[in-house]
């Protein structure tokens, strides 16, 4: 695959997370007034909005001008006129009459920062009640489509449910195997360590394998579907959802440490 087949970022695009911390807590502002559906915010605003993010030092009004003015050269920020506001004095005019406005590219951008410092403080776990969270989904919407006078709207939510959790099981997944691997090649990690993450791995897979009364199918055609999809394995290890709770304590390699 050719270097043409990537899309590129923008240039400039993440450069204010690390080019000055104000130019961070600007964006965080813009980013929980779009939040809050507050599109556009004066220099006075953005000002008193610092405090709100947790910035208490001082900001001379000179360099909260060149931070706004930076911004928008990097075409993070948009910058127009208020014509509409009625101002007493000169001073007033030149503190309200602009005001700043997230771009597509600065909301993408300070959604992307976010994203990864999410990441950076998250750890995946092993969980067993995501799979009977899947497996219930499954059932409900295996009726519904069983069921003509089923409602659409009941089985988008219902598949949208679904989705969420296999999103979130797709993502602890990959931090889980990476913070695993990591372990594995850390020298320094002890023999102690490595065997409390086995029994618990090990104690998780057993815990999540597929249960049978009397040789009859486990639960459902549903379950069964689910199961043969999302069973784990010693290379491969499901992992916990936002919001479930279940028997089996969450693993994490991070834990154990």
């Amino acid at each position: 695959m050719g270097g043409a087949a990537f899309r590129r970022i923008p240039p400039d695009m993440f450069r204010f997370a690390t080019h000055d911390e104000l130019y961070l807590a600007v964006m965080q502002v813009f980013g929980e007034a779009n939040d809050r559906l507050v599109t556009a915010l004066t220099f006075d605003e953005v000002l008193s909005g610092l405090r709100e993010v947790g910035w208490f030092d001082p900001v001379p009004g000179d360099r909260l001008d060149r931070a706004l003015g930076q911004l928008c050269e990097w075409g993070l920020l948009d910058r127009v006129q208020n014509h509409g506001a009625h101002y007493a004095t000169a001073e007033e005019y030149e503190r309200k009459n602009l005001q700043y406005s997230l771009t597509k590219r600065g909301e993408a951008a300070f959604e992307g920062v976010q994203h990864a410092l999410y990441l950076l403080a998250s750890s995946g776990a092993l969980q067993s009640a995501v799979l009977d969270a899947i497996a219930a989904h499954l059932d409900d919407l295996y009726g519904l489509l069983r069921d003509p006078a089923s409602d659409n709207r009941r089985i988008f939510t219902t598949l949208a449910g679904l989705e969420g959790h296999l999103d979130a099981l797709r993502t602890n997944t990959k931090q889980f195997n990476g913070e695993l691997q990591r372990l594995l090649r850390d020298d320094a990690a002890d023999l102690a360590t490595f065997d409390e993450v086995k029994r618990a791995t090990v104690a998780y897979l057993e815990a999540t394998r597929p249960r049978t009364t009397g040789g009859s199918s486990p639960r459902s055609p549903a379950w069964k579907a689910t199961w043969t999809r999302c069973a784990p394995t010693p290379s491969s290890s499901t992992a916990s959802c936002s919001g479930c709770s279940g028997t089996t304590p969450p693993i994490s390699p991070r834990s154990t440490r």
